[in-house]
């Protein structure tokens, strides 16, 4: 006996499942099984995304208040699903080396790569650590948080999951003119997949992550400063949803034929 695939609008169905948990697929029951059988259909959703070469692709903002860290903190996330992620490349950046603060959100070695560059009382201090694991041509939650102060701290997550925690104690936000690049920083550039790119005024907690990373936000949501849906099916802007402008301009090559969707 075999199954029907079910349909679900925007979802991809991955097969049914004996367990809750989704582990132990059903592909056929053996002829003359009775009972009742409870099965559980697994689904993947099928995400919008902008696509970037790895080479030269890349999305211009211009510098804002909006995208710098602030006295609360600041949190980047983003959903990625990278080519290869043993590359040294940046998902979005917003720094230079004249500026006195900064962030890198990037992956390499297959794990995720933060980098923050923060006043640590003396002068300019970088903060950095690889931890947990990208997967290739997957779709993944990353997200980066710094708190400030004399509890300072900075922490990855993968998927909701920490992975890595940074101390930062006595750490503040200095300046940082520089543009925001998303899928580039120097010669380093993404290659893949790139949705739901946000930044929020503050170090989000960790349930805070979990409650919103498979949901659309509406734009409005407190302390959200940029948000970009990625939900654009043509030309060459980048929306910010958040009501600042933070608008971004596709660059290096980018056509405008880039908006695509994957499961």
């Amino acid at each position: 006996m075999s199954f029907l695939a079910p349909t679900k609008t925007s979802y991809v169905f991955d097969g049914w499942f004996f367990d809750e948990s989704r582990q132990n697929l059903v592909t056929t029951l053996t002829n003359g099984t009775t009972g009742n059988l409870v099965l559980y259909a697994k689904w993947t959703q099928m995400r919008s995304g902008l696509s970037f070469n790895g080479t030269t692709h890349y999305v211009n903002v211009p510098s804002g208040s909006a995208l710098n860290g602030t006295a609360n903190g600041i949190t980047l996330e983003a959903w990625i699903r990278a080519v290869d992620p043993s590359k040294n490349q940046k998902v979005y950046a917003k720094f230079g080396w004249s500026d006195q603060s900064g962030y890198i959100l990037g992956i390499t070695d297959g794990k995720l790569y933060p980098e923050f560059f923060l006043y640590n009382g003396t002068g300019r201090a970088q903060y950095t650590k690889t931890a947990g694991t990208i997967p290739a041509n997957k779709w993944t939650h990353v997200a980066v948080t710094w708190l400030p102060g004399d509890e300072g701290e900075i922490k990855s997550y993968v998927n909701g999951v920490l992975v890595a925690t940074i101390d930062a104690a006595g750490t503040s936000w200095s300046s940082c003119s520089t543009a925001l690049t998303i899928g580039q920083w120097g010669s380093m550039y993404y290659g893949g997949l790139l949705d739901e790119v946000r930044i929020w005024s503050k170090a989000r907690s960790q349930s805070e992550i979990q409650a919103d990373m498979n949901s659309e936000l509406a734009g409005t949501e407190s302390n959200l400063t940029a948000y970009y849906k990625v939900n654009e099916t043509s030309g060459t802007t980048l929306t910010d949803s958040a009501g600042a402008d933070n608008n971004g301009t596709l660059t290096g090559g980018m056509t405008g034929g880039e908006w695509t969707s994957s499961n």
